[in-house]
């Protein structure tokens, strides 16, 4: 199946980081954003410490912005074929990101942050699984294509790394079960010991009322590198 879809939202209500505040009054491609601008508070003097026209301080919280737009196609397809004495089961999922525009004063042209690190253009999960008996065989890749750290940047001197590369991450388990009420499961998570050396696995996001956030780049990307789990299941 190949589905369309798009979503635009008007007088959306949603949280703004304090950094994407600052790149977006600042470094917007059209120029410096007022609907941004407004958050920030600079020093209307000089006095110790600080400059005339400084920052004071980023107002980061819900706002009331213009609107937002999101547009993308997702892709699944599935597939099952008998193979020997089990059954052979393939699926793909994948989601291809046109625009995500965030647009923080009517009339404005907004920034798109589709090829960002955390909005890349494209993800994908192919799955493979092989049932026989009381055993399944699962194998399953996601793969993230390479994406901005920032899509405001205004050149790739701004940053040590402005290009975040492709990702792929492997993931292999093995199920038994020995009854319909129970069973075991042993796997393997990034089997291939995939990981990125890059800044934006230390990416934070600082969400209302707060100065400092929490990691966000280790939610996109594997920062633990391999790792074996297993796991029992008993249902009641």
């Amino acid at each position: 199946t190949v589905d369309y879809w798009a979503i635009d939202i008007e007088n959306v209500v949603t949280s703004i980081a304090y950094t994407t505040i600052m790149n977006n009054c600042v470094d917007a491609s059209g120029g410096p954003d007022m609907g941004y601008c407004r958050f920030v508070h600079r020093h209307a003097s000089s006095g110790p410490g600080h400059l005339a026209g400084q920052v004071d301080y980023v107002e980061a919280q819900f706002a009331n912005l213009a609107a937002r737009r999101s547009r993308g196609i997702d892709y699944s397809a599935n597939y099952r074929v008998p193979v020997g004495d089990g059954t052979l089961r393939l699926s793909f999922m994948g989601s291809q990101l046109l625009e995500q525009t965030t647009i923080a004063q009517s009339g404005g042209a907004g920034s798109d942050a589709a090829g960002q690190w955390n909005n890349p253009k494209f993800r994908g999960t192919l799955t493979a699984g092989y049932e026989i008996g009381r055993f399944r065989l699962g194998v399953n890749t996601t793969y993230t294509s390479a994406s901005r750290f920032n899509v405001n940047d205004q050149s790739d001197e701004t940053r040590e790394k402005p290009e975040v590369p492709a990702y792929f991450n492997h993931n292999l388990s093995l199920t038994f079960s020995p009854t319909d009420q129970y069973s075991v499961q042993f796997g393997v998570r990034n089997f291939t010991n995939n990981r990125i050396d890059h800044p934006v696995l230390q990416w934070t996001y600082a969400g209302p009322n707060q100065t400092e956030g929490n990691a966000q780049g280790v939610a996109f990307m594997d920062a633990v590198g391999r790792y074996f789990y297993l796991t029992l299941k008993a249902d009641f």
